[in-house]
């Protein structure tokens, strides 16, 4: 297994490496739409033990992270101020396991 290290004063630590095991900690939740307005509400069903962290959205074959405020009320996203060139596109709520 690989490892990354730190060297804190005198002591060495072994530290995980985090994408070891990326399949149990984050979760991609896809075939979703922006909304075609300035604001909107994505219908997301994600398990009890993940919680939702990013959006990402598919423009032009590639996919573009942090371009979406978003707020959280119950199992919806709220999406705040989606730009016009990211309306109506393609997208994926990252979600991560909350415990």
């Amino acid at each position: 297994m690989c490892a990354l290290y730190s060297f804190p004063l005198r002591r060495i630590r072994r530290l995980p490496q985090l994408n070891s095991d990326t399949k149990s900690i984050i979760q991609f939740l896809d075939n979703m739409i922006t909304p075609n307005g300035s604001e909107g509400i994505i219908h997301a069903n994600w398990p009890n033990n993940m919680a939702p962290i990013a959006i990402r959205v598919k423009k032009y074959d590639q996919w573009r992270y942090n371009v979406l405020g978003m707020a959280l009320y119950g199992k919806e996203l709220y999406l705040i101020e989606v730009p016009s060139a990211y309306q109506g596109c393609p997208c994926e709520v990252i979600c991560f396991k909350s415990n």
